[in-house]
């Protein structure tokens, strides 16, 4: 026991070496960091949990200032995604830019990337502008598919071959429950049209719901005042909320995390 209580020691004191010579190295290196590459030391910091010093932190976030007009989707949702997870609260001006630059491709950003940003900004706090919530209701309207009458559903699943792969570049289950919460949070009620096609995707995908995504989905509708229009919706959460209710946890479930 002794010896393996030395050896985790060692190893915590290799551990906190490596991330001080990782924060040096980037203080070094920022003034011939691009956009891409703050990003990237953004996420890597955030992907192994530690959070850097003030001063490195500081940083990061004014070098990011500078490439803001220029960030691409990915980017600009994988920069809030590590700032969100960890719980550092960029400056406004550095938020604004975000938020404005997001609006501005919004219609060309994946799905993902899209819903990766507005539950970053909640996440910190941050209120989303006008702007980017109305954009943001147009795209997510755009990417969900049209709501189709049952027969016609049952007569695409029959005959399409990759029926399985509908959402690799479209909404998944994760990221539809992670948009429904920071609706919730922001108590933004969108659009009847956004409603009635995000019903009839997630009944689709509802299968694939874990019981933290049928807890926040539920709780968003609440917090929401929304009443599904497909009755439909109702009784397969019903029955897919019975057959998970062994997993639920007693504690709640309105904080997802998109990892």
């Amino acid at each position: 026991m002794r010896r393996t209580s030395s050896m985790l020691k060692i190893v915590a004191q290799d551990y906190q070496s490596a991330v001080k010579a990782l924060e040096v190295q980037t203080l070094g290196n920022i003034h011939q960091m691009n956009g891409n590459n703050t990003v990237n030391a953004l996420w890597a910091f955030a992907k192994i949990q530690h959070r850097p010093s003030p001063r490195v932190m500081r940083s990061l976030e004014h070098r990011l200032g500078q490439y803001t007009t220029r960030l691409s989707g990915q980017a600009a949702a994988t920069a809030m995604w590590a700032f969100a997870s960890m719980s550092h609260v960029p400056s406004g001006k550095l938020l604004k830019a975000i938020d404005a630059r997001t609006t501005k491709m919004m219609n060309t950003l994946a799905a993902q990337n899209a819903i990766s940003i507005i539950w970053a900004l909640v996440r910190l706090d941050a209120m989303p502008s006008r702007e980017l919530l109305e954009a943001a209701d147009s795209r997510i309207y755009g990417l969900l598919p049209p709501v189709l009458p049952a027969a016609r559903v049952r007569q695409i699943s029959d005959l399409s071959p990759d029926n399985n792969n509908r959402n690799e570049r479209g909404v998944s289950a994760k990221a539809a429950a992670n948009l429904l919460w920071a609706w919730a949070k922001l108590e933004h009620l969108p659009p009847p049209g956004v409603r009635a096609r995000m019903e009839h995707h997630v009944e689709s995908l509802l299968g694939e719901f874990q019981p933290r995504h049928l807890a926040n989905l539920m709780w968003a509708f609440a917090r929401l005042g929304w009443s599904p229009f497909r009755e439909s919706l109702l009784k397969a959460l019903e029955k897919r909320t019975l057959s998970v209710i062994t997993s639920f946890e007693t504690k709640g479930q309105h904080n997802p995390n998109p990892n």
